[in-house]
């Protein structure tokens, strides 16, 4: 689910910045599936030996009458160093970019992309405290029984090998995914069921080999800006009362560390 990228030492920050209805659209769904990784502890531990790749994710948002509400295209890009990037953006209703993040670990900074107002946030987070976070990650670790699954193995998804986890989370939530271990576990194909509402991740493509580090740094003609900066010319250009929202702002304030003179 998104990002499910980020984890403990941000959860407030990056889990809102990361896939629910929030600020603007990310936090739509991962939101809610971060929160309650948080909760699970895995215990298959980080690889010794990430492969590097990038992958196109479709994820498909339906309400309980089955009709699709929402498209969500995004690009996951992994580095041989844990480094990883996300970028989104929505292609039904109606197209429209969303947010990315850069977890830069070699520099020690986590980066959150605005498009409208095309602003950059950054925020320092060592690598140690990055890598700790990790391991709080289904997406990163590979969870075992012990984290209350149930794991069975699959077919192959796009020549990998695949094993099947599936958690129940309460009577009406249910979470299965098609993990590849030889990716760390990544999920290649993941069905959320909850008060009858579904939501369905899919990776389309994948490519192995390692990204250019460029891909790192801001995009060109972004701007790093504050958080209140951002805060205000969002309102300004989309009308909307908030970006971030009270409690988000706060703490971003206190972890804002920019990047570049402003």
């Amino acid at each position: 689910m998104l990002p499910r990228f980020f984890g403990r030492h941000i959860t407030s920050m990056v889990a809102l910045f990361g896939l629910c209805c929030g600020i603007g659209l990310w936090l739509f769904k991962f939101g809610v599936q971060l929160s309650a990784q948080q909760a699970i502890e895995p215990q298959g531990g980080l690889a010794t030996s990430p492969r590097p790749f990038t992958a196109t994710v479709r994820r498909d948002l339906y309400d309980p009458q089955g009709k699709l509400g929402r498209s969500i295209e995004l690009e996951y890009i992994r580095f041989s160093d844990r480094s990883t990037i996300v970028f989104q953006h929505q292609t039904f209703p109606r197209p429209k970019e969303l947010y990315g993040a850069v977890r830069d670990l070699a520099r020690g900074r986590i980066i959150l992309i605005e498009n409208y107002t095309r602003s950059v946030l950054t925020v320092k987070l060592s690598r140690d405290a990055q890598l700790k976070d990790m391991e709080n990650m289904w997406e990163e670790t590979c969870p075992s029984v012990n984290d209350g699954v149930a794991i069975s193995p699959s077919e192959t998804i796009l020549g990998y090998s695949i094993k099947r986890v599936t958690k129940r989370w309460s009577n009406d939530w249910i979470t299965e995914r098609w993990m590849a271990p030889d990716l760390g576990c990544f999920t290649m194909h993941e069905i959320d069921m909850a008060s009858g509402a579904k939501t369905e991740t899919t990776v389309v493509s994948i490519r192995e080999g390692e990204p250019s580090r460029d891909l790192l740094n801001a995009p060109p003609g972004y701007v790093e800006r504050s958080p209140d900066d951002i805060e205000t010319r969002y309102k300004a250009f989309t009308g909307e009362r908030t970006l971030w929202g009270p409690s988000l702002l706060q703490k971003l304030r206190k972890q804002y560390s920019p990047a570049t003179p402003q």
